[in-house]
């Protein structure tokens, strides 16, 4: 029986199995044969939510920027 496609569960192991792997192994040494077989998605499923491993790149590094600069958001606004 397939297993149902959860994608927000899917993008959440992928994200987290290539902050891992990119920390380990460097960005380009991680191949995407890794992040498949331990995030435990298919190929189709990877491509359709991130198309490439530099869109995985792309959405790790917004994460870190917002959440870098929220406190510092905030703490300009309470100075406005």
């Amino acid at each position: 029986m397939p297993r149902r496609y959860d994608k927000e569960g899917s993008k959440r192991r992928i994200l987290s199995v290539c902050v891992k792997l990119f920390i380990e192994k460097g960005f380009r040494k991680t191949t995407n044969a890794e992040i498949l077989e331990l995030a435990d998605v298919t190929s189709s499923t990877f491509y359709n939510i991130f198309k490439t491993k530099d869109g995985v790149l792309l959405e790790l590094t917004e994460f870190m920027f917002e959440n870098q600069f929220r406190p510092l958001q905030a703490a300009a606004h309470l100075r406005s």
